[in-house]
């Protein structure tokens, strides 16, 4: 699976981190 793939199984709390780190 590919990060976003990733995130998007984990969750919104993956994904609020996810953009986090890019900012």
């Amino acid at each position: 699976l590919s990060e976003l793939q990733a995130g998007l199984a984990r969750g919104p709390e993956f994904r609020l981190a996810m953009l986090a780190r890019r900012g």
